[in-house]
């Protein structure tokens, strides 16, 4: 399934693969394609929720959620920033929030009720 939105007068493209209902992936990028801001989330499961926010460029986020009630919620602000994310279980939150340049952040979480929080500037 893709979706397309459109902001500040341009297009801005997001792909997601969604299995089942309800799921919510809320993206925010900078409006200029030429900028190379990319999201792809997956989500399997019931009432997972991905909030992702990108300005810059050359940003790029990856992020699976398998299971039901996660909550993934990302902000990044600079050039080259890169986040790969995978939940899966039950009950999980993950908030990244990175500014600057390059920063990467790469997690994985299993199993239920487990809470993430990495802030790089």
């Amino acid at each position: 399934m893709s979706f397309a939105f459109t902001a500040a007068l341009r297009t801005v493209s997001l792909s997601a693969v969604v299995f089942a209902l309800p799921l919510f992936a809320t993206p925010c990028q900078a409006a200029d394609p030429d900028l190379g801001n990319t999201s792809t989330v997956m989500q399997t499961g019931y009432a997972n929720s991905a909030d992702l926010a990108q300005d810059g460029k050359n940003n790029r986020v990856d992020l699976a959620q398998h299971g039901d009630g996660n909550l993934a919620v990302f902000v990044q602000t600079g050039s080259g920033n890169s986040i790969t994310g995978k939940t899966s279980g039950n009950g999980n939150t993950a908030n990244v929030s990175q500014q600057g340049f390059n920063h990467v952040a790469i997690y994985t979480q299993s199993g239920s009720g487990n809470t993430l929080i990495i802030r790089q500037r």
